[in-house]
């Protein structure tokens, strides 16, 4: 069943949920108020007890503009940003916390260039990512010097070694001749022993559109994020390639071209759900990717559906025509469909639903609906949210 834990009584001011988990524990960092303070930088971390909701705070250092990205457990890594004399050149300090101890250290500094940039710790700040893998290491994406149509929207990815204090470039292609440095997303999953890789910076109905109107003027794709693939590297396997300068070693799960589109619906234990729509041939495909045994599961449902995720199963959502706010929800197991409203859904299961939608003044609230009746159960005014497939948990924030 899916828990809810409420904590927005621990935070008055504006912080958001990090993807660092571990043990009983679930992470938040406050953000600076920028009407306020006239720039935006990470000023807390919160660690929060899931059982006893008590919070350890540890206040970041100045200039801490990056954070990490991905669940490297107790390994928090950060970066405060400072631009050289010049203006086109910042030096990147790369930090980490270890959050069950709090002891903080700088791992490297790493200068990145820009070019016409106003604000170049800002433009950084935006357009960088860092990816913890574990205790020892993360990865460093740097963005292109300025932001370009028709290139890779990063110029280079780094792997840091914070015990031997070296970084490492790595080599970013693809066996399929896609690139790392074309990345969407990407997560540390199976307990770190796996990185999973999504390309293609385009969500499923923007490359719908972009195929439509290919097919109307009889025209060639030239979108440079057309091309999508959803890609597992082994950790181990993927740290000793970058290190010994050996092209990666991967497993392509998925791939797309402008005529279909990937989405990942989500990960939970060793399995992987994601979709895949074929416009041409108005297939939606569910699949199922099994990590410890390579295996897939397909299952075709109408083209109109959209995918929400449990840990058990997956339910097919539809909007209703003329009704953006009411959705049809069919469950293909029990072969049943009803209906609910909000702005969106966030988890079904054998009890209830939960969906979001916003009041008059665009403030989020969070609707708790028994499934079997459709009655109200719980609201929560003014908040944000997160949910845990792998927990089955949403946290009310």
């Amino acid at each position: 069943m899916t828990k809810i834990l409420d904590v927005s009584c621990l935070f008055s001011k504006r912080v958001q949920k990090v993807n660092n988990e571990f043990n009983d524990s679930v992470i938040f960092v406050e953000t600076s108020d920028y009407v306020k303070d006239a720039e935006f930088c990470y000023k807390s971390i919160s660690i929060v007890n899931i059982h006893s909701i008590d919070a350890i705070k540890y206040n970041l250092p100045v200039n801490t503009k990056i954070i990490n990205s991905s669940n490297s457990k107790e390994t928090f890594y950060y970066a405060q940003l400072y631009s050289q004399s010049n203006n086109t050149t910042v030096n990147v300090h790369l930090r980490k916390l270890n959050l069950k101890n709090l002891h903080d250290m700088e791992v490297n500094i790493i200068q990145v260039e820009t070019q016409e940039q106003d604000e170049p710790t800002d433009y950084i700040a935006l357009n960088s990512k860092i990816v913890g893998i574990n205790e020892r290491y993360c990865l460093f994406f740097v963005p292109q010097k300025k932001l370009q149509y028709g290139i890779n929207y990063f110029s280079k990815c780094l792997l840091v070694d914070s015990f031997e204090n070296k970084v490492f470039t790595v080599k970013a292609e693809f066996i399929n001749g896609d690139s790392l440095l074309r990345l969407q997303d990407i997560w540390v999953i199976n307990d770190s022993q796996n990185i999973l890789i999504k390309t293609g910076r385009i969500q499923d109905f923007e490359k719908r559109k972009f195929w439509k109107k290919t097919i109307e003027n009889d025209d060639n794709p030239k979108y440079i994020d057309q091309n999508e693939s959803l890609v597992l590297l082994n950790t181990q396997l993927f740290i000793s390639n970058v290190k010994n300068n050996e092209s990666l070693t991967n497993i392509i799960i998925d791939s797309a071209d402008f005529k279909s589109a990937l989405s990942l619906c989500g990960y939970c234990g060793h399995k992987l759900t994601y979709n895949k729509k074929m416009f041409e041939e108005k297939q939606n495909i569910i699949i199922t990717y099994m990590l410890n045994s390579g295996k897939f599961e397909r299952k075709e449902v109408a083209d109109s559906y959209e995918i929400i995720c449990t840990p058990e199963k997956h339910y097919l959502i539809k909007t209703i025509k003329g009704d953006s706010t009411r959705f049809d929800v069919h469950d293909p197991t029990t072969n049943t469909t009803f209906q609910t409203t909000g702005s969106g859904i966030i988890a079904i299961d054998k009890e209830k639903i939960i969906t979001y939608r916003y009041d008059e003044k665009f403030e989020q609230i969070v609707c708790i609906f028994n499934i079997h009746s459709g009655e109200i159960i719980n609201t929560y005014q003014k908040c944000n949210f997160d949910y845990d497939l792998e927990r089955n948990l949403i946290i009310i924030f």
